[in-house]
């Protein structure tokens, strides 16, 4: 009798198992029979390695299966090389009711495995996992639906109870990727997009992970919301008539690290010949890509997707759960893994969800491979309009601060300059007032002792428009950019010198108001305000090409008719800089014509 391999001599009993998984449900069916495990065997042996699969069996009214395989490649940083890294994977399946908890380590996941036999559990089961009252959230990551990339797109929060403690503005726009916590003694963690859950830490025997695989099934069929998490956008299963796709954002920033720190290679193949891409030149090709893309429709269910890097035009598709992207240039590209594994960049793009799709209605985005609705939009613009505030003073500007060439005798800025209108309108109320246009935290920084404010002003002038949001997207990223200066009194000193001097070639001094005082008293001042726990730290857009009126007209309209497309832009634009402030602990505000 031949001598059994050491693969072929592993049994259930000899595995230790983490409490962590990935859940599905069974679709169409209301139960996993053992066929159909048997065929998610199949599917996983014929993948990749080596070595005996186990039989499926059935004990403690749940089916059980293992894979464990044996793994030999060269590694990628080598090639060509004759050299081979061995390791072991291993695969657990565990059916109970009407779910299948899946653990994997050692080789990738794809849901192909379980296609037509099951589905992810859905976002709000694995969130029916967190309802328990004692339940103390502990950690939060969460993503924006936002496709503009002057917004931060992912943020994360940690502290105990923190859904007491999240500041104002954090679950606007939002959606939960993951969420770690602490109840009845036990740590857990999950990300409702994957439907990946962990119990602790250490391993378990095989007797320990089937257990929790049955509480995790009871609990999921019993599905409690959670209030908590009910205030972020929500999953949807389709999106309603009339709304289409209108730009898309990739987010290739962790692929593009790994390339960097090479733990994994892009590489081509033509005419059967696969070629790595040296580490910058990969970089490349992820950032050309990073770009905010522009969709033309092509037919009905696909669009025409422009880079403005790229020279030819990808396609976006819609699909049964949402959206796919294609373009020429991935055809024959693949990501090579430090394992010795690779997969097709599309497949790459698909697992990390990189693809983001804003919507012509804003209420609605695809992210992380999932359609999402934020409830709140209606409330959104109702907020925004309380942040706009009309001026009259801005009706008679011309210019943001003139013709290029500026009149060297010059002592003040003219009447209809915008700067002539922040000067003298706007910022009346503050007693301190420098203009650092040019150098540029902000075209002006305004101070009050009387009101304990700190104001950087931003200025743009254009003609009135209909809610264009091409107009506010130049003054919106600087104003963004430049949040981090409210919070740090570190670089005054090295302006304190200009702050003395005149602006550009005239003779009007940048410290407009009070007279008599330097740069350096201004910075001084400043340096106290900045610092002093009591101030109000604002920023203030001062536009031209807005009208009050205008915007009041949107709010009426918005949930009740399909907004026009650069009305959306234009609503998901504003609300991220009012989130991107209220996150800094910065009060936002937008002047504009009545």
């Amino acid at each position: 009798m031949p001598k059994k391999s050491i693969l072929e001599s592993i049994t259930f009993h000899h595995l230790r198992i983490p409490l962590h998984a990935h859940v599905y449900r069974a679709s169409p069916k209301n139960t996993f029979t053992r066929g159909d495990l048997e065929l998610i065997v199949s599917r996983v042996r014929s993948s990749s390695g080596t070595g005996p699969v186990t039989k499926v069996r059935r004990h403690d009214r749940a089916l059980q299966a293992f894979i464990v395989r044996k793994h030999s490649a060269p590694p990628p940083f080598l090639k060509p090389t004759t050299l081979l890294q061995t390791w072991y994977s291993l695969v657990v399946l565990v059916a109970t009711g009407p779910h299948l908890l899946v653990y994997v380590t050692g080789t990738s996941w794809s849901e192909k495995f379980v296609d037509r036999l099951a589905v992810r559990l859905e976002h709000a089961k694995v969130e029916s996992l967190l309802t328990d009252p004692q339940f103390d959230f502990q950690r939060i990551a969460l993503q924006s639906l936002s496709v503009l990339q002057e917004t931060i797109r992912e943020r994360s929060y940690e502290a105990t109870s923190i859904q007491n403690k999240l500041p104002p503005g954090a679950t606007a726009r939002q959606f939960v990727r993951n969420v770690r916590g602490h109840a009845q003694g036990r740590q857990f963690a999950a990300n409702p997009n994957t439907a990946l859950i962990t119990a602790e830490s250490g391993d378990r025997t095989l007797a320990g992970f089937l257990a929790w695989a049955k509480s995790v099934s009871a609990l999921a069929t019993a599905a409690q919301p959670s209030d908590f998490l009910d205030r972020f956008a929500r999953p949807i299963r389709q999106l309603p008539g009339g709304v289409e796709p209108n730009a898309v954002l990739l987010n290739l920033q962790g692929l593009r690290e790994q390339l960097i720190s090479n733990t994994a290679w892009l590489a081509r193949t033509r005419k059967g010949t696969t070629l790595l891409l040296p580490a910058e030149e990969a970089a490349r090709s992820c950032d050309l890509f990073s770009d905010l893309a522009t969709l033309s429709s092509a037919a009905p269910g696909k669009w025409n997707v422009v880079f403005p890097r790229v020279v030819t035009p990808g396609q976006l598709h819609k699909t049964k759960a949402g959206f796919s992207l294609r373009h020429r240039d991935w055809k024959g590209l693949s990501v090579q893994l430090a394992t010795g594994e690779s997969q097709t960049f599309i497949e790459r793009l698909r697992e990390d969800g990189a693809l983001s799709v804003s919507m012509s209605d804003p209420s609605f985005a695809f992210a992380r491979r999932t359609l999402f609705q934020d409830n709140g939009l209606k409330s959104t613009l109702a907020q925004l309009s309380r942040v706009i505030l009309p001026h009259s003073s801005l009706q008679t500007c011309k210019s943001e601060r003139g013709p290029q060439k500026f009149p060297k005798n010059r002592l003040t800025f003219p009447g209809d300059w915008m700067f002539s209108a922040i000067e003298k309108n706007v910022s009346v109320s503050d007693e301190w007032l420098v203009c650092d246009d040019g150098m540029e935290w902000a075209d002006f920084i305004g101070l009050s002792e009387k009101a304990r404010t700190v104001t950087f002003y931003h200025a743009k002038h254009g003609s009135r428009s209909s809610l264009s949001a091409s107009n506010f997207q130049e003054v919106t990223a600087q104003a963004i950019k430049n949040l981090g200066w409210l919070t740090s009194p570190d670089e005054i000193a090295g302006k304190e010198q200009r702050w003395n001097g005149a602006w550009q070639t005239t003779k009007i001094r940048r410290l407009r108001r009070p007279s008599g005082k330097l740069g350096t008293d201004f910075g001084s001042q400043l340096r106290q305000l900045l610092m002093a726990p009591d101030v109000q730290k604002r920023v203030v857009l001062v536009v031209t090409f807005l009208a009050k009126s205008d915007f009041d007209s949107l709010v009426t309209r918005a949930g009740s008719v399909p907004l026009e497309p650069n009305e959306s832009q234009l609503a998901l634009l504003l609300s991220a800089f009012v989130n991107e402030c209220r996150e800094a602990g910065i009060v936002p505000g937008i002047v504009c014509v009545p």
